[in-house]
């Protein structure tokens, strides 16, 4: 509580730095301040705890799919080898192999874009998401009423052995052989679809990918404790600990 008083506070502060400069940086909180210059229902308060709940919702679900792949990649060496092969050819490619990451070669990581989506299938991180019917729907002679709500269960379609064998494996692999690094939208849905599909969707895998690349690359490390368990969100407890090196420093 303590903590998310001291972020309300500075984002207070950010934003009332903002209103009062003439300076325009021309990005998302700029539009919000001219915005509340024409909209009554958007005050100080609305914004900063807005702007608060985006942020939280982005750290919770980021983080914890970082998590598991932190203890995925722990338990599986051959998904670490073989990422790390396609990182050493990443970096002959490069004129400067020290040179930032492009969004191109980004996108040229075939076997890292497989591994988060293996991540993200495995995560299930919403155990449910809720839509309301606008008609009728008919499904298998049944009919679900316009009006309702249902519940969508990510882990049901995610879990099927149907559509993934042997489901609860962690097989990157397996993305080689159901469409590579384009996941199918109607069996595969960790950031939901449609026109309700997340924003955030594309972000989200793209710190993934630079976190896990910036993990195996320069960093060796040994589990001592934690796993992951549901209750019914994908939780740790008290925390997946391990003892972390730079490469540089282990000593053999």
């Amino acid at each position: 509580m303590k903590n998310k008083k001291k972020a309300i506070q500075l984002m207070k502060d950010i934003l009332h730095k903002r209103r009062n400069s003439t300076e325009k940086k021309g990005d998302f909180l700029d539009q919000v301040i001219e915005d509340m210059k024409t909209m009554e229902f958007i005050t100080e308060d609305f914004v900063v705890y807005f702007i608060f709940a985006i942020l939280l919702a982005s750290f919770v679900s980021i983080s914890t799919a970082l998590t598991l792949s932190f203890t995925l990649l722990t338990d599986h060496p051959a998904v670490v080898t073989e990422l790390l092969e396609e990182q050493d050819n990443l970096a002959k490619s490069k004129d400067n192999s020290d040179s930032p990451l492009t969004w191109n070669e980004y996108k040229s990581m075939t076997f890292m874009t497989q591994v988060i989506h293996e991540t993200l299938r495995m995560s299930n991180m919403l155990p449910g998401m809720l839509r309301k019917v606008i008609k009728d729907v008919h499904v298998n002679g049944y009919t679900i009423p316009k009006g309702w709500t249902i519940m969508l269960v990510p882990s049901a379609i995610h879990m099927n052995p149907k559509k993934f064998p042997d489901p609860h494996t962690f097989n990157p692999w397996r993305w080689s052989d159901i469409g590579g690094t384009n996941a199918p939208s109607i069996d595969y849905i960790p950031f939901g679809g449609g026109l309700r599909h997340c924003v955030g969707a594309e972000f989200s895998k793209t710190v993934m990918a630079i976190f896990i690349r910036a993990l195996i690359t320069k960093f060796s490390w040994t589990k001592i404790r934690g796993n992951a368990y549901r209750n019914p969100a994908l939780s740790f407890g008290s925390g997946f600990h391990v003892k972390i090196s730079e490469k540089d420093q282990i000593k053999n």
